[in-house]
């Protein structure tokens, strides 16, 4: 109730995923900067269960061996490693439990069909 409508844009998850330059653009042009700007927009926080729980301890924690051998090896190299250590230790994200997310779409239901006449926009497919 405090801003115009046309201040304001909401973006979904879905929609950067669909199509990350459109929806950078749009915000670009929103906000009045250059829309010709392309920040990397890679996904860095990927989730799933770790294959090994001392692998990823050893890149997700401080730990004096890592403190101890990282000055030794270039900051760009130890990133990209740590980064496909990381990304080779990371087995399937588990499911959700098929009861469990029925019982969430019934919880939330409201919600959303608030959110959608609110954003005008069809979000029926978040019920299924």
């Amino acid at each position: 109730d405090a801003f115009d409508s046309a201040q304001i844009r909401v973006y979904l998850f879905e929609d950067l995923n669909a199509d990350s330059t459109a929806v950078t653009q749009d915000i670009c042009r929103f906000l009045g900067v250059d829309d010709s700007f392309q920040p990397e927009l890679s996904r860095q926080n990927v989730s799933g269960i770790p294959k090994s729980r001392f692998v990823h301890d050893f890149f997700a924690r401080k730990n004096p061996i890592r403190e101890a051998i990282a000055p030794l090896i270039p900051n760009g190299l130890r990133q990209q490693v740590s980064r496909k250590i990381k990304t080779w230790n990371l087995g399937k994200k588990p499911e959700l439990d098929p009861t469990i997310r029925q019982e969430l779409v019934e919880l939330y239901q409201g919600d959303v069909l608030r959110l959608q006449d609110l954003l005008k926009r069809d979000l029926s497919h978040w019920l299924n």
